[in-house]
């Protein structure tokens, strides 16, 4: 996150100079607040003395915390607790085909079990597998063998990866078997991975977004 500068911090600074002015300056504020012989203005920042130090420490505590989650994400990396990375990417001249790669950042090796293509409208059937062909599949693929990916345990090197390729299409199935695709809504579509971490108890999920290439230049292109 980027820390704010000055000009940021400009602005509301005016606006609450000026709302001090108005409250203790004129004479509505004065009938309103200022009852009494005493002197107004002291004794209102007296009053408000202790709610601004609250402000004050609410705001650093959230600074502190921010930092302190900063550091056990560097430690995590160096110690090689990293979580890895997955990305989905629609292949450059194949509207129909994803390109899926896997980063483990982790010093243990990650089993992934399965694969499930979502969207919120239309079902998705997975047609093939890095250039096997199945039948049609549900959307979901629970993969025999599994996949495994080595930990990362020497960090002088290029941490492992695995890159997997479906050919998959929107839509549902015709009465007669065939099958009706449409392959321009992958930017309504995710992925959700169930994988393992050697050593570690429990399955984890994680899911993500397929990026489209068509009409976004600014994406990572998968070459074949």
């Amino acid at each position: 996150m980027k820390p704010a500068s000055f000009w940021d911090w400009l602005g509301p600074f005016i606006l609450m100079a000026v709302f001090i002015a108005y409250l203790f300056l004129s004479t509505p504020s004065e009938v309103v607040l200022c009852r009494g012989e005493g002197n107004c203005f002291r004794e209102w920042v007296g009053a408000m003395s202790g709610w601004a130090a609250a402000a004050a420490a609410a705001l650093t505590i959230g600074v502190l915390v921010r930092q302190v989650q900063a550091q056990q994400a560097q430690t995590d990396f160096t110690l090689g607790d990293a979580e890895p990375t997955f990305d989905a990417v629609q292949h450059v001249r194949s509207d129909s085909k994803v390109v899926i790669r896997i980063v483990n950042w982790n010093r243990r090796s990650l089993v992934l079990r399965e694969i499930e293509f979502l969207h919120p409208f239309n079902m998705i059937a997975v047609l093939s597998l890095n250039g096997n062909q199945r039948d049609y599949a549900a959307p979901k693929l629970e993969l025999s063998p599994v996949r495994i990916v080595e930990g990362w345990l020497n960090q002088n090197n290029a941490p492992p990866t695995d890159e997997l390729r479906f050919v998959a299409l929107f839509g549902r199935p015709n009465t007669d078997d065939t099958y009706i695709g449409i392959n321009s809504e992958w930017d309504q579509a995710t992925v959700s991975f169930r994988y393992e971490l050697v050593g570690t108890p429990g399955t984890r999920t994680m899911t993500i977004p397929v990026h489209r290439t068509v009409g976004e230049p600014e994406v990572y292109l998968v070459q074949e």
